[in-house]
């Protein structure tokens, strides 16, 4: 079952649809959500508690190194046990918690949607002996997008990418594959000492000598882009980390998208709307199957975006 006709086949029940706080690739997650809700008529209530089901947005927030997801479960789960609660198509990857001892506080149906094969896989083995629990599988929520309103508002607006633009999106947080989906011991002692006031300053600072010297993953970049196109000539390269709102706002996360002619990335939803977009994009794997999964499952149509070993 897919998550429009899920919500097709709960049309008559009131739906509260919790959105979960993010980043801006969480907002094209959510403009995706708004998307099927329309398209599937949802009856849409703004208070939980005049709802007959509860769903969590869609993402990435069921990992380790991540509370929201679960928070979110508990916190639905203890207030309204007899609302049955939907997860919305996420990735789960969970290595040091009991994701099952989560679902075991479940006494009314849940129903997990994953986005791709290998969260699928993972989540059938913990729904196999919890009957409350049910498991499937569909696209990305943002994949709603296509052919929308917001896509062609984007191609409207920008005539097209820009020959020489290379964009390189490479993420500074505890996906990025060096960190391998955990805070070390020495981030977490500079993340309880240091003041925020310092914080901010040093953040400032690695953001601006990042966007001037470029990371190892912006070495990478070139060198797949001039063995790919020898003799390419790039007119600017930027490496920015511009599915965080600290760095780019919506509107520059959607400029700078849309006018690269290249597109290098570690982060899932800057691929995917590049992909929407139909730039040329090669996406890079993080901490967890995310990345891989979702090309395999819903971008290898496009022979323009491409998965980068």
């Amino acid at each position: 079952m897919k998550f429009i006709d899920f919500l097709i086949k709960n049309s008559e029940k009131k739906i509260y649809v919790d959105p979960c706080s993010g980043n801006n690739g969480d907002r094209l997650i959510w403009l995706g959500m708004q998307e099927v809700l329309s398209k599937s008529r949802a009856n849409v209530v703004e208070n939980v508690a005049d709802a007959d089901l509860i769903i969590i947005n869609g993402g990435g927030m069921f990992i380790d190194a991540y509370k929201q997801g679960i928070n979110k479960v508990l916190e639905f789960t203890n207030s309204y046990p007899d609302k049955p609660l939907c997860i919305a198509p996420n990735s789960f990857h969970f290595t040091a918690i009991d994701f099952g001892k989560v679902l075991d506080h479940r006494c009314s149906p849940m129903y997990i949607f994953s986005r791709e094969k290998y969260s699928k896989s993972y989540i059938d083995s913990l729904v196999a002996n919890r009957p409350l629990i049910s498991s499937y599988m569909d696209h990305d929520l943002a994949f709603n997008l296509e052919g929308s309103s917001f896509i062609d508002s984007i191609l409207n607006q920008y005539s097209g990418p820009h020959k020489g633009n290379v964009l390189v999106v490479d993420r500074m947080d505890v996906e990025h594959s060096k960190a391998a989906g955990k805070v070390g011991f020495l981030k977490k002692i500079y993340v309880a000492v240091t003041p925020d006031c310092l914080k901010d300053v040093v953040r400032v600072i690695r953001i601006k000598m990042r966007n001037k010297t470029g990371s190892s993953f912006t070495v990478s970049a070139k060198n797949t882009l001039f063995a790919l196109v020898p003799g390419y000539k790039i007119e600017t390269i930027v490496t920015k980390d511009i599915s965080r709102p600290d760095i780019c706002n919506f509107d520059e996360f959607i400029w700078h998208i849309a006018e690269a002619d290249y597109v290098f990335t570690n982060r899932l939803h800057v691929g995917v709307l590049a992909h929407l977009l139909n730039r040329r994009v090669f996406m890079a794997e993080g901490s967890y199957h995310k990345m891989r999964g979702i090309y395999e499952y819903s971008m290898t149509s496009n022979p323009n975006t491409k998965i980068m070993n």
